[in-house]
């Protein structure tokens, strides 16, 4: 059984899933040699790259799974036609959402108490900084409420917050837990926005959510309010909330992923006294990547084993592995 690992810029991944598939021929190469060096092979790991069709239709495989949750970047009604199945990591199972989570946190008290502003302020031995705010009592609406918005909703609660959501299936059970003072579906999106102080995004990208957060939405929003977004940089229309931050409409934004990656240093987010930016490393922990790792390690034997994998997201109709 042929295993392909490509896209990782990780040093402590390769080893590990090496390790965990140990009587597999597991091997590593990058993306110019991905469709010689994948004959005769059965999956494909992927880190990143873009799955579409013509990409997808020159490769022997039965699998290809995902580094992580997102598979906006895999063309799913290709990989239906060409029977190959796709899998990802959900982030509950893998300690990934508590990894993001804590991001989550961290980015939302940076921008309430002005931590970059107050560095730099302190480097020009200027201690005269302007007061932040605290979280306790504030509204936070979880766009997204997978295991990455409910994990930072405990965090959220935990800090005095009231908690709004927003998700397709609004009626779906939330932890008992968690107090959500009420749950909307994406129709409601405005009235949750209008609500409140700090709009925490975790969705993934699709044809409904790409762009969900624009001019009119910022604008929605009250005076002052925050969005951390640990989604996907798709979610947001990044001319509009630079618009929105620069006017003061917005009191400040937590970023950690961005439309285009890696984001152009010259641009004007990263100039922001207000913004928080950090380089899509909300996941990057040793416990997330060993979580992730293992994961993916047992999905790959339980598949070549012939099972079907509950993380799978698409479902060909004639897959070129049937799985029972």
């Amino acid at each position: 059984m042929k295993v392909v690992v490509t896209g990782s810029s990780d040093g402590r991944i390769y080893p590990r899933l090496v390790h965990g598939l140990q009587g597999f021929d597991v091997s590593a190469v990058g993306a110019g040699d991905l469709v010689e060096a994948c004959q005769g092979a059965d999956v494909l790991v992927s880190f990143g790259g873009s799955w579409n069709r013509e990409v997808l239709s020159k490769l022997p495989i039965s699998l290809l799974q995902r580094f992580g949750v997102g598979v906006d970047n895999v063309d799913l009604a290709a990989a239906d036609e060409l029977g190959i199945w796709i899998a990802n990591v959900p982030s509950l199972p893998s300690d990934n959402a508590d990894s993001v989570a804590d991001m989550v946190l961290l980015l939302l008290l940076m921008v309430y108490r002005r931590i970059s502003e107050a560095q730099k302020a302190m480097q020009t031995g200027n201690w005269a900084v302007e007061p932040g705010r605290t979280l306790k009592g504030k509204t936070a609406c979880l766009v997204g409420m997978g295991g990455i918005g409910l994990s930072a909703a405990v965090r959220l609660q935990a800090c005095g917050m009231k908690l709004l959501g927003v998700r397709r299936n609004p009626h779906k059970t939330v932890p008992e837990e968690l107090h959500f003072e009420e749950v909307f579906g994406p129709d409601r999106l405005h009235w949750a926005l209008s609500k409140s102080d700090v709009v925490i995004l975790s969705a993934t990208t699709d044809e409904e959510t790409r762009g969900m957060m624009g001019e009119d939405e910022f604008a929605i929003m009250p005076e002052g309010s925050v969005v951390v977004n640990v989604g996907r940089g798709g979610l947001i229309r990044q001319d509009a909330l630079v618009k929105a931050l620069q006017t003061g409409h917005l009191g400040g934004a937590g970023l950690d992923v961005f439309d285009k990656e890696p984001l152009d240093p010259a641009h004007p987010l990263l100039r922001l006294p207000n913004v928080v930016a950090t380089p899509h490393l909300a996941g990057t922990t040793h416990e997330a990547l060993r979580g992730i790792g293992d994961y993916i390690v047992e999905n790959i034997r339980t598949f070549l084993a012939g099972h079907r994998l509950a993380s799978i997201v698409n479902d060909p109709p004639n897959p070129r592995r049937p799985l029972r």
